[in-house]
């Protein structure tokens, strides 16, 4: 019989191996399989091991960090409502948040497309609620009038579609209420 306590152990000293490279090359990993079926992520899910990745976010280094963001923005590339919701309830929406503070631009874009990809399946607004405490309205806003195309599109469009924003006097009148609600 299968253990599958035994590969996590192996996943997990290779998740915390101590060079980056390492940690980097199974996260890539993980990336691939992310960007597979339904039931290729949720086995993924069943493993452990996005528990495991979460818990890296944290404490990584940059380019872990971007790894991870690439990984979670695969897996909701599906727009499976458990899938997501399990990626929300492992804390991954605040590393995605974060990232929008991020100034690299592949990373931006990728963290605004997963965000995008959450808003998609959100069950009566449970996900926009958390997005807008942990701030993140703000900063996709804030991006909807980045230099690059590709982040700009993509956050305007999650301001459109998710929070009703269509021109400049709309984003104006978003900031207001969200420092009223923030108070």
């Amino acid at each position: 019989p299968h253990d599958c306590h035994e590969d996590n152990r192996h996943n997990k000293k290779l998740l915390t191996h101590k060079e980056k490279e390492v940690r980097s090359e199974v996260l890539f990993i993980i990336s691939n399989i992310a960007g597979g079926t339904v039931n290729q992520i949720e086995v993924l899910m069943g493993s452990g091991i996005l528990g495991i990745v979460a818990k890296m976010f944290a404490g990584g280094e940059f380019e872990i960090r971007k790894d991870i963001v690439f990984a979670i923005s695969n897996a909701t590339r599906q727009k499976n409502l458990r899938i997501v919701h399990a990626i929300v309830e492992l804390g991954f929406m605040e590393s995605l948040v974060s990232s929008l503070e991020s100034s690299d631009i592949p990373m931006l874009s990728v963290a605004l497309e997963a965000i995008s990809n959450i808003m998609a399946v959100d069950p009566g607004s449970k996900y926009k609620c958390l997005l807008e405490k942990l701030s993140g309205a703000t900063k996709i806003e804030k991006l909807s009038s980045h230099p690059v195309e590709d982040v700009y599109s993509i956050a305007r469009e999650i301001m459109e579609v998710h929070f009703g924003v269509v021109n400049d006097s709309d984003i104006v009148r978003l900031e207001n209420e969200y420092s009223d609600f923030q108070e």
